[in-house]
Parts: structure tokens; C-alpha cells; sequence
């Protein structure tokens, strides 16, 4: 989402004190998938995540007047691998990981909030990370 440079603080200070919140839970791993310019991880849906997730919105369309994104009406909760503009390595990258072998499930543990100045490919940081309870 956008923000005024103006609240970045404001904002990363709120979803911070909201992450401290949440105790470590599982997710369980569904596949692997390729998706336009993006390779990643898709996980399964479940309710605590869910919750998370509109919790998470919620507070940012509360306090910050932050819309949701056209993505997260029905968001595909997922770990990027990588991603590139160019749709040939994105495929050739696939074809290397597509047959590895994924664990059942992951453990959350922290959340990490990034920031992309332009939202170009290869622009994002990590802006500061959060270790659950």
C-alpha cells in the first residue's frame, strides 16, 4: 500500500505494536507456483491467518484511512521466491526449484515489514523486522 512519507513512522509503529501481539503459529505448505514475473510459495489458507490478515487491514483502513489493494479482497498468502520483469528467467528459475521437495508446513515466528520507494521490481527492503511473542 501508499503512504505519505509524512506517517511511514506513524504507521510501521502501529502494525509493529500489532505483530508484538500474535504468538509464533504454523502454515501449511500447499506449492509451488509461478505467477506472471513472480515465483513462489503458496500456503495454505486458514482462519487464524485470515484473521491476521483482516485485523491487519482493518487497523490500517481504521487509523490510516489505507484502502485495501484489489489483491487482498482475496489474497493468495504466499513466500515470494523471486521475482524479475524479464518472464524468461522467471520460467527458467521455475523449471530449476519447480520438482524440490517443500516441508509440510512452516513455523512464523516474526513478520518483516518492507518498503519500495518507487514499488518497481528490485526496489524493496527490509525496513524492520518483528519477532512474534
Amino acid at each position: 500500500f501508499e503512504i505519505d512519507k509524512s506517517i511511514l513512522e506513524e504507521v510501521v509503529s502501529e502494525i509493529s505494536n500489532y505483530f508484538k501481539t500474535i504468538n509464533p503459529f504454523k502454515i501449511e505448505i500447499d506449492k509451488l507456483e509461478m505467477y506472471d514475473n513472480i515465483v513462489w510459495i503458496r500456503m495454505k489458507r486458514n482462519t487464524y491467518l485470515d484473521k491476521v490478515h483482516d485485523e491487519l487491514n482493518n487497523i490500517l483502513l481504521e487509523k490510516y484511512s489505507i484502502k485495501l489493494h484489489e489483491y487482498d479482497l482475496d489474497y493468495k498468502y504466499h513466500t515470494t521466491l523471486f521475482m524479475d520483469s524479464n518472464k524468461d528467467s522467471i520460467k527458467e528459475a521455475y523449471h530449476l526449484v519447480k520438482e524440490v521437495d517443500l516441508p509440510q508446513n512452516i513455523k512464523a515466528n516474526q513478520f518483516i515489514i518492507g518498503t519500495s520507494e518507487t514499488g518497481e521490481l528490485g526496489t524493496y527492503k527490509i525496513y524492520k523486522r518483528i519477532k512474534m511473542l
